[in-house]
């Protein structure tokens, strides 16, 4: 049952996502790219590319342009078996109503992981060497933002699912989160910022590794991304797990058939 269930949430993955978040996140890498080299050739001004330019923009894209993107997604993947009320025909038997949905998140991480993995080589192949003879001395500022990306596209994802629990609106709460909500949280004190989706991912990205350029965006990434790294990580992970619990105590509890599902709640 696992490998058809598996191979329906890969289709569907592609199908639903290509268009709306996969494709788009390498286009936007590349369009990064070519806004940093005209910058280089048309004002003589390289703080778009070489090594601080690829941490600037892989910071933009780790905590503005792959949330948007991952919320989208996870909203996705309840949304519209919630608006269509056929989430009470969802096959009960064997694996139970919430295992298939865990399956199409657990794809999507995936897929969103590897394009994401694919916009940071571009960023960093399409910058870094742009200023720098030898690019090859800080390409480990790309693997060390794996990690802020595992944490992106996790976190952002299952919040994009708790979202869609909130109804017709679900996309645009998505939005104010990721824009306003989460970039507020990160002004927080102490280890209160670890409750900052984007806190975290700032903690866990090269941006740390280096000084970001010397502007109020740069500084504002440098403020927030002072978490230590093991709280940062521990603090996803347990997101994560709370976030799936309330998920799957309404999809197992809760006969959704009403226009919204947050009445439920």
């Amino acid at each position: 049952m696992l490998r058809p269930l598996l191979r329906l949430s890969w289709y569907w993955t592609w199908t639903k996502g290509k268009a709306s978040t996969l494709v788009p996140m390498i286009l936007l890498g590349l369009a990064f790219v070519a806004l940093g080299a005209l910058v280089k050739y048309s004002r003589n001004d390289s703080s778009l590319v070489g090594e601080n330019g690829y941490r600037f923009w892989a910071s933009f894209s780790l905590t503005v342009l792959i949330p948007l993107l991952c919320v989208f997604r996870g909203v996705g993947l309840l949304r519209e078996d919630i608006e269509n009320k056929t989430l009470v025909y969802v096959t009960t038997r064997p694996c139970g109503r919430v295992f298939p949905f865990f399956v199409k998140w657990l794809v999507s991480v995936a897929a969103l992981a590897v394009s994401g993995a694919l916009t940071i080589q571009i960023l960093f192949w399409g910058t870094v060497p742009l200023q720098q003879t030898d690019p090859f001395s800080p390409f480990l500022a790309t693997i060390w933002d794996m990690r802020a990306l595992l944490a992106a596209v996790t976190t952002y994802t299952t919040a994009g699912m708790l979202f869609s629990l909130l109804g017709k609106r679900a996309n645009a709460i998505a939005v104010s989160y990721v824009l306003i909500l989460d970039s507020l949280t990160v002004f927080l004190p102490g280890d209160l910022r670890l409750l900052s989706l984007k806190a975290i991912t700032l903690s866990l990205c090269s941006s740390k590794m280096a000084d970001a350029p010397s502007n109020e965006l740069g500084k504002w990434f440098q403020q927030a991304s002072n978490l230590n790294e093991v709280h940062a990580s521990l603090a996803a992970v347990t997101l994560v797990l709370v976030s799936w619990g309330i998920i799957a105590y309404v999809l197992k509890n809760v006969e959704i058939g009403h226009e919204r599902i947050a009445g439920a709640v």
